[in-house]
């Protein structure tokens, strides 16, 4: 489940890729445009901005047809106005729809480009459900009092803001001297390792159903079992614990442990390691 949502949220991706292309397709051309204008009186449309495209998502709110604007809530930021036309191209779940449907959606995607002083939309893709499932990723904050989280996952290069609920489970999972100790809210510490399983409200924000933690920064762990890639350059390893069969990524200081010159790939060894910096830090390695 934890590769799922990532290749869930890439075929999002994907499939709005696909509309933009799509969308560009089906743009007219210049001639096109010079027959339009000659036959009906009507200047064409002018061209798309050129600036920098972006995807931003949130809920598309506050629509002004006489405007040609609405307002898009982005959790956790501030509202954006956003400008429209007969050139912006409206889809839902993938499929196109006529731009005059467009209405309050709690789930959008926006592919925006800056007209001027404006910020106008080329595209807007609905979504009928809100993304769910489970990632994994390093906290970079939490605020108690408003359940606000902010986790660097498999889901985005940028830090994405969930809600945890004052009743959300929180465990430890792991070695036993890991999970001997209390868990709870404290573990939601910058720096932490975490497990998610989440999903969306009546109002589309991503509410945490439950958190596993899988590693505090200061925590201590013994990994056993063998190495499956090497890199002493950059003091870097993978070794697949022979426990409970998966891959550790552990990092380690070449001037403090002359033993690994000669440590290869299939060697077994045994490393005890702290976990700081949302990393596995070697303090000793022993090769079997």
């Amino acid at each position: 489940m934890r590769r799922l949502i990532p290749m869930v949220v890439a075929g999002g991706i994907a499939l709005a890729q696909a509309s933009f292309s799509a969308a560009s397709s089906t743009q007219p051309s210049a001639s096109d445009d010079a027959t339009t204008e000659a036959s009906t009186g009507v200047p064409p449309m002018p061209a798309l901005p050129a600036g920098e495209t972006t995807i931003l998502g949130g809920a598309i709110r506050n629509i002004d047809p006489v405007l040609d604007r609405f307002t898009l809530d982005i959790f956790g930021e501030r509202p954006m106005r956003i400008q429209f036309d007969d050139r912006t191209k409206l889809f839902r779940d993938g499929n196109p729809i006529p731009l005059r449907q467009l209405g309050p959606a709690d789930h959008a995607s926006v592919q925006t480009a800056l007209d001027g002083t404006h910020v106008f939309a080329e595209s807007i893709h609905i979504l009928s459900q809100a993304p769910q499932g489970e990632t994994e990723g390093v906290v970079q904050s939490y605020h108690p009092g408003s359940g606000r989280l902010e986790l660097r996952s498999a889901l985005s290069p940028k830090p994405q803001k969930f809600v945890v609920p004052g009743n959300t489970p929180i465990t430890r999972v792991g070695q036993p001297k890991f999970t001997a100790a209390r868990s709870g809210a404290a573990d939601l510490t910058r720096g932490s390792l975490i497990s998610i399983t989440f999903a969306p409200d009546l109002n589309g924000r991503a509410m945490v159903r439950r958190v596993t933690v899988l590693a505090v920064p200061g925590s201590t762990f013994i990994f056993g079992g063998e190495v499956s890639y090497l890199d002493l350059a950059s003091g870097s390893l993978v070794l697949v614990d022979s426990r409970d069969g998966k891959s550790y990524r552990i990092n380690f200081n070449a001037n403090r442990f002359p033993a690994v010159a000669n440590l290869h790939v299939g060697n077994n060894v045994t490393i005890k390691a702290s976990f700081e910096d949302a990393r596995y830090l070697a303090t000793s390695i022993t090769i079997n």
